[in-house]
């Protein structure tokens, strides 16, 4: 694996590069963030060891009882690639140049990245279930590395260290790996722990989840710059963001408050396009991971198809940047609350979901509130995404989503719907079957009152004599309560009847 030019070293390559090319001096033996105490790596694939001292200094690599020797290159760059290893731990890992580090509990395992906004980034210790889940810890199975920023973009105005930082590419505190108790998640993903102790215990081997979500970020933030220059259509983009249609207003505004403390025209902001992967994907993308999980979109839902544009190009450039065609992408949809973009936004995120292999999404429309757009209910989330990768990933050969609509057949003032992914049977959750609508040629919908045997529910309204549409769940709050008998809901959905008797 050739060795790539990134972020990982931070300040220390910001300010010895320049100086290190003439006097060859890049400092003593340094490694990259990622590799530290109770650290995992993703298990069989080859171990690479890679870092940064002097030019021509000899590096040797202590590992299980071997030993690996190489020569840093005129840049000062060295890598090491032992044998992939099986799960397990923790092992000691020595690396001898000009200084010594040893690193004595490394793990071996499955490693996840948890990213995107708010919602992803919601602590454990604000998530319904925290304190049953406080009081099972710790957990030394599961291993956390949280990257926090040092300029939260809500609504405040950013001082002048923060706009330096930012400026600098170093937005993240340094972060350290950590096993799971209850100092180190409390401010952690909640969605990203409860999925990795759903794997921990199924999988039964040390799991790693990195966290970096930014609240507030929007899509195209987390997206290369250069892939967003070679868009014609984006290009604009690098130039005037703050100031182009194709950026959420929400956002330009947020991002307006944050500045108004800098008079500097070329001031950087976190929602920049480009700018999160700069700083929180480029620095770790030759750290091998199992796979990702995504919980964005809010920042974008004013837009669906640009998103769903935004998207797709994320999901494919990020796996360009961790050189794994197939990296699995699991990712969250929308939740449900007052917002009249939302229901359109969720189905546009639910067609997504086969654009690409290797993608999953599940549905948390049905853990919503009406007015918070952070509903704290993230265990049942991560518990969903957990059942997708043992599912998807991992071939457990588990139910791990809602019903889908297989088949739909049209009679005067009558639908019969069948879906798939039952169970042993659709269940409905409350007095009645709730959220459906039908629609004629003309597309005026109307409630429908709806009849579940099975898998399969009859809609009826006699509003509509000729049903050339059925929508469920396309409220901004979702009304809909179908789940199967597995527990999994309903995703919003809307079918156009082709053909009727």
């Amino acid at each position: 694996m050739k060795l790539r030019i990134s972020c990982l070293f931070g300040a220390f390559m910001l300010t010895q590069s320049v100086s290190g090319q003439i006097t060859k001096d890049y400092g003593e033996l340094q490694l990259p963030e990622l590799f530290q105490e109770e650290m995992v790596y993703q298990q069989k694939v080859p171990f690479l060891v890679y870092g940064q001292a002097n030019t021509g200094t000899k590096v040797q690599v202590d590992f299980r009882q071997k030993q690996y020797e190489t020569t840093t290159n005129p840049s000062g760059r060295w890598e090491i690639s032992l044998p992939g290893q099986n799960a397990g731990g923790p092992h000691r890992l020595m690396i001898k140049a000009d200084t010594t580090i040893h690193i004595d509990s490394v793990y071996f395992g499955e490693v996840w990245l948890a990213s995107g906004q708010s919602n992803m980034a919601f602590p454990l210790k604000r998530d319904s279930f925290a304190a049953h889940t406080f009081s099972t810890l710790p957990d030394e199975s599961v291993h956390v590395f949280n990257r926090l920023n040092r300029a939260h973009p809500s609504g405040v105005v950013f001082d002048s260290i923060q706009l330096d930082l930012i400026n600098r590419g170093a937005y993240y505190h340094p972060a350290q790996w950590a096993s799971a108790d209850s100092v180190s998640v409390a401010n952690f993903s909640a969605i990203g722990y409860y999925f990795g102790q759903m794997l921990a215990d199924s999988l039964q081997c040390p799991i790693g989840i990195i966290h970096n979500a930014i609240g507030g970020s929007n899509t195209e933030s987390w997206i290369p710059r250069n892939v967003i220059e070679q868009n014609e259509d984006w290009a604009s983009l690098l130039n005037n963001w703050k100031d182009s249609e194709l950026v959420d207003s929400w956002v330009k505004g947020r991002a307006s408050k944050n500045l108004e403390g800098t008079s500097n025209t070329k001031q950087r902001h976190p929602f920049e396009p480009g700018y999160l992967f700069d700083a929180a994907i480029d620095p770790i993308c030759q750290y091998p991971i199992a796979g990702v999980i995504w919980y964005q979109g809010e920042s974008n839902a004013s837009d669906y198809e640009l998103h769903t544009a935004y998207f797709t190009t994320l999901i494919d450039s990020w796996r360009a940047a961790f050189d794994i065609p197939d990296l699995p992408f699991l990712y969250v949809q929308l939740s449900s609350i007052n917002r009249p973009t939302w229901p359109v936004f969720r189905y546009s995120q639910l067609q997504v979901e086969t654009a690409r292999p290797q993608l999953g999404m599940v549905v948390s429309s049905d853990l919503g509130h009406p007015t918070d757009v952070h509903p704290t209910n993230k265990r049942d989330i991560g518990y969903r995404l957990g059942a997708k990768a043992l599912d998807m990933v991992y071939g457990f050969g588990c139910i791990s989503s809602g019903p889908r609509i297989s088949q739909v057949t049209s009679y005067p003032y009558r639908i019969k719907i069948m879906y798939d992914n039952a169970g042993s049977g659709l269940v409905v959750k409350g007095n009645k079957a709730r959220g459906f609508e039908m629609a004629a040629e003309n597309g005026l919908t109307f409630p429908a009152k709806a009849k579940v045997s099975g898998n399969t529910i009859i809609l009826r309204s006699w509003k509509v004599k000729k049903p050339k549409y059925v929508r469920y769940g396309w409220q901004p709050y979702s009304l809909g309560n179908i789940f199967n008998s597995f527990g999994f809901p309903a995703s919003t959905d809307m079918y156009e009847i082709e053909n009727k008797p």
